[in-house]
């Protein structure tokens, strides 16, 4: 299996347990990169409608619940991924962990495989997984969180999504 991209987001309302998160994300996978992002909160709901792809209202129960301030994206190597039932486990085991420290809920995101990966990444930076590995060829140092502000959203249909994978668009590095 070749390595992947994943991105992990700590959502507003749950970035009081930010460090012990990072700290295991950090004993299950090299960390790409921090972002610390913003979005201005009167687009928030739309970008987050954007973000999961469905249609979202200004005061939904998710930007209510995970808070509209700053958030931290964190872009992961997966060295080693493994999936069952279609969805990766090495993601998707410590998105779950980290819900249970929060006794339950949605305060992270975590992309479940590598196509979301690519997808999650591309809607936070504008960049494909080639133009990110590109502009970010270093792993994280560890020292601070790179800011985020008024990133693209831009989402393809997922018709062209699963056209360029067809067409030789490389998500795996």
């Amino acid at each position: 299996m070749r390595k992947e991209l994943h991105l992990f987001i700590i959502w507003s309302k749950g970035l009081y347990l930010q460090e012990p998160i990072i700290e295991d994300i950090k004993k299950h996978f090299t960390i790409k990169q921090i972002f610390n992002c913003y979005w201005e909160k009167q687009s928030f709901a739309s970008r987050l409608s954007r973000f999961y792809g469905k249609k979202l209202f200004q005061c939904c129960k998710k930007e209510k619940h995970c808070g509209n301030d700053n958030f931290l994206a964190i872009v992961v190597i997966d060295q080693h991924p493994h999936y069952k039932d279609g969805i990766n486990s090495n993601t998707a085991e410590l998105k779950y962990k980290y819900r249970s420290w929060y006794r339950g809920g949605f305060l992270i995101h975590a992309s479940d495989t590598a196509q979301e990966g690519a997808s999650n990444i591309k809607a936070l930076t504008g960049l494909s997984i080639e133009q990110f590995l590109a502009q970010y060829p270093k792993t994280w140092t560890g020292k601070r969180f790179l800011p985020l502000q008024a990133a693209p959203l831009t989402l393809a249909p997922k018709e062209n999504l699963y056209l360029k994978l067809l067409h030789g668009f490389s998500i795996f590095f």
